[in-house]
């Protein structure tokens, strides 16, 4: 893939004194080790860890427009305000293959990442 409209990343701390790999809790404040055999990525979700073109943006645009400035949010975030499908619809191109059934998988894939602390969407600009 040739670059992306909107992936998903792992944000993981080090801890400088078990060197074992964290994520923060919800405030900040603690840190919280985790196991990683908890973050592989459920086969059915792998398609969605990078899109490109026609939906994705719009899902990133959809979903960002609090934070005009910023090119990235927390699972948790991004899932809070995740479209439904027929505002998604509304801004397809008439081109565009994507259907409800993508609309519904990808939100699967949204809940699941969301679930999990560290995780973030990110694309390449605002």
């Amino acid at each position: 893939m040739g670059g992306s409209d909107i992936l998903i990343e792992l944000r993981l701390g080090i801890s400088p004194i078990t060197g074992k790999p964290f994520v923060w809790d919800s405030n900040y404040q603690n840190r919280l080790e985790v196991d990683l055999s908890e973050y592989t990525v459920p086969e059915e979700f792998l398609n969605y860890t990078a899109g490109r073109d026609g939906a994705f943006y719009t899902y990133r645009k959809l979903t960002t427009h609090r934070r005009e400035s910023s090119n990235e949010a927390a699972a948790d975030e991004f899932w809070s305000c995740f479209p439904e499908w027929s505002s998604v619809k509304a801004r397809l191109d008439e081109d565009d293959s994507w259907s409800e059934e993508d609309h519904n998988a990808f939100a699967a894939a949204a809940e699941w990442f969301a679930q999990k602390r560290g995780f973030v969407w990110v694309w390449p600009f605002a």
